[in-house]
C-alpha cells in the first residue's frame, strides 16, 4: 500500500476497542473511501478536534454509506465522523451502547417511512422480570443472536476480533513499514524491552496485522 495519508490517530486504552477501530480505519479499502469522502466534502485540512463541523444531508449520506459498506451499526457512527473530519478517535466515542428503551409502535412506523430506522437487538422483559433472569438470557442467548445479526442484518462475515495484547505496537510497526521503514530499521528503533529477538518477529507481527486488515468485513 502506498498512500499519501497519515493514519487515523486512535486514543483508546482498551485493546479490544482499539482493535475494533484499528482493524477498520487501517484497511486499504477504507483509507481509499476516507480520502474520497474528504474530497467530496471539500476537506483540505482536518478540523480541530471537538470543533463544530456543522451538518448537512451530504455529510449524513456519506457517513451512513460508510456504515453500510463496512457492516457497522450505529455504535460506530461517531467513530466514522471523527475519522473523516478530525483524523482521530477518542475512547469516549466507543461504547457498548447498552441501554433500556421503550419503543412505541408509532415511532417505529415513522422512522421506517423516513428511511432512517436501524435494526437493533433487544431483550424484552415484563415488569415482573428479575435481574437474574435478564442476565441468564444474555449469557445463554446473546452470542447466538449477535452472530445472526452480523450475518443476516449487517451482511458481515467477520467474527468478533480477538484481543491482541501487542496490537498498539504492531499497528505502529505496520505504519512505519507502510511509510518506508525496513523491518531491520523498525527492529533497531524499538526499545530493547519491547522488541522481539530479531527482525523476524517484526516481520511476523506486521504480516499478521496486514492479514487481519485484509479479512472479509
Amino acid at each position: 500500500m502506498n498512500m499519501n495519508i497519515n493514519p487515523v490517530e486512535i486514543n483508546i486504552k482498551d485493546n479490544r476497542k482499539f482493535g475494533e477501530v484499528a482493524f477498520l480505519v487501517d484497511r486499504e479499502d477504507f483509507i481509499k473511501d476516507l480520502i474520497r469522502a474528504r474530497k467530496e466534502l471539500g476537506i483540505k485540512g482536518l478540523n480541530t478536534y471537538g470543533s463544530d463541523i456543522g451538518w448537512s444531508r451530504s455529510k449524513e449520506s456519506i457517513v451512513n454509506g460508510l456504515l453500510k459498506n463496512y457492516h457497522k451499526d450505529l455504535s460506530f457512527r461517531s467513530v466514522l465522523i471523527d475519522a473523516v473530519f478530525y483524523g482521530k478517535v477518542e475512547e469516549s466515542k466507543i461504547s457498548d451502547n447498552a441501554y433500556c428503551t421503550i419503543i412505541y409502535p408509532h415511532e417505529v412506523m415513522s422512522d421506517l417511512k423516513r428511511g432512517i430506522a436501524y435494526p437493533e437487538l433487544a431483550i424484552i422483559f415484563s415488569p415482573n422480570t428479575k435481574l437474574e433472569e435478564i442476565k441468564e438470557v444474555y449469557k445463554t442467548q446473546a452470542s447466538k443472536l449477535i452472530g445472526e445479526y452480523n450475518k443476516n442484518v449487517l451482511k458481515s462475515k467477520r467474527k468478533t476480533p480477538d484481543t491482541i495484547s501487542n496490537i498498539k505496537r504492531d499497528r505502529k510497526w505496520y505504519w512505519q513499514h507502510v511509510n518506508g521503514s525496513s523491518y531491520q530499521k523498525i527492529w533497531e528503533a524499538t526499545k530493547v524491552k519491547d522488541r522481539p529477538h530479531d527482525r523476524e518477529g517484526v516481520i511476523k507481527a506486521v504480516m499478521q496485522y496486514r492479514k487481519r486488515l485484509a479479512m472479509d468485513i
